[in-house]
């Protein structure tokens, strides 16, 4: 039995895992369905902006807010529970308080959501308990097959006609063009974006902290 891997192979494996790791963002950057736990009123907080952002930026989804308070959100009905909505959502962004983030992720796997992107701090960047409650996150995400986007982190963005995707509490929305981009740290990020022509193009940009 032949064990060497030739080069016919090699190029079958990397083909693959590039398939793989498309299939794994597809639902951040092309979902056809966001809900945003944490969603406010108030855009001057994370939810609230994160959610007045989608709307605005024109996405070409649907939207959901999700807060127990409100029975509606900008206009749009708001849900009490994630498991209150009625339709299938790829992608769920967090912005709740640190002390519910575990809940909430919770809650999005028994929905079935195939894409978490969490905004709240307060995680391993605190060091302490917070290690202990990222290492959690991580577990419920594998519990449930979810694929994880933070968390602490600015929010994912992508300018195609075709989405139209502004999941992020940022000031300003990136211009189109043709450029994606990637950044560890959500600062220099923001700040790179907003100064440069060409890194205002289109921007499907994953900020992770």
């Amino acid at each position: 039995m032949v064990t060497t891997l030739t080069e016919d192979v090699l190029a079958y494996f990397e083909k693959r895992e590039k398939i793989a790791t498309f299939n794994a963002l597809r639902n951040f950057f092309n979902p056809k369905s966001v809900a945003v736990i944490g969603a406010s009123r108030d855009i001057e907080k994370v939810g609230g902006r994160t959610f007045y952002n989608i709307l605005t930026y024109r996405f070409s989804g649907v939207v959901y807010p999700v807060n127990k308070s409100a029975k509606s959100i900008m206009a749009v009905k708001s849900y009490e529970k994630l498991s209150e909505i009625p339709d299938e959502i790829d992608l769920a962004v967090t912005s709740v308080a640190v002390k519910y983030a575990l809940e909430a992720a919770e809650e999005c796997g028994r929905k079935g959501v195939k894409a978490l992107l969490v905004l709240t701090a307060g995680f391993a960047e605190v060091s302490g308990e917070g290690v202990e409650r990222q290492r959690k996150l991580v577990e419920i995400c594998r519990k449930y097959g979810m694929r994880l986007i933070g968390p602490n982190c600015m929010g994912i963005i992508n300018t195609s006609p075709e989405v139209r995707l502004f999941a992020s509490f940022a000031p300003i929305p990136p211009h189109e063009g043709s450029i994606a981009f990637a950044s560890q740290s959500g600062l220099w990020t923001k700040s790179t974006a907003t100064t440069s022509d060409c890194l205002t193009s289109r921007l499907s940009e994953t900020l992770l902290t």
